[in-house]
């Protein structure tokens, strides 16, 4: 999944991270950042992720 938007002054974007643990089980985690950008180039990058998703990370 990745959702892109133009909002004023930027965009917002939804995608998920994926990987794979240390027990070889695969991990996915939704996701969303916001940023804002200034002459072609980003100048702040917000990301925000869902805390009781990373649960499963913890050792």
């Amino acid at each position: 999944m990745l959702r892109r938007v133009a909002i004023p002054g930027g965009f917002m974007q939804q995608h998920v991270l994926r990987g794979t643990l240390s027990d070889g089980s695969d991990f996915e985690m939704p996701a969303c950042i916001v940023c804002q950008v200034a002459d072609g180039r980003i100048t702040l990058l917000e990301e925000y992720l869902d805390p009781a998703q990373a649960e499963g990370l913890r050792a």
